[in-house]
């Protein structure tokens, strides 16, 4: 069967790979060892840029090394996204909701523009949330 992989960064890095010395992951590598029946037709990588810290200098020429890196891997498309410094939603009554205090923030990807095929749109797809 046919599947697309999608790959929060935000998620993946502090869920699975800060503290370790993985960083230099090969997505492709990730999702055919993940999912081994299937054929894997394209992974999209969804960031934002991070800028350099006080505390961190390196940071952000890091991150764009790794892009470089993910952009010569055919199967991989990167969908750039920007940090928000505090999270604003809307409860159900459609009041503006803040994040807890020492909740972290997230980052907004704009989906404009994008569909999901639907079913007469050719072959099916199945999506996989892959958790680590």
């Amino acid at each position: 069967m046919r599947a697309n992989v999608y790959v929060d960064a935000f998620n993946l890095y502090y869920g699975c790979l800060r503290g370790t010395p993985y960083k230099w992951l090969d997505l492709e590598a990730l999702a055919r060892a993940l999912l081994p029946k299937d054929e894997v037709k394209r992974i999209r990588y969804f960031t934002a840029l991070v800028s350099a810290r006080p505390d961190d200098p390196q940071q952000a020429q890091r991150q764009q090394t790794y892009l470089r890196a993910l952009a010569t891997v055919p199967t991989v498309s990167q969908h750039l996204g920007h940090y928000l410094s505090q999270l604003r939603s809307r409860d159900k009554h459609g009041r503006t909701a803040r994040p807890a205090i020492g909740a972290p923030s997230r980052y907004s990807v704009p989906l404009s523009g994008t569909r999901s095929p639907g079913p007469a749109s050719g072959p099916p797809h199945r999506h996989r949330c892959l958790a680590a």
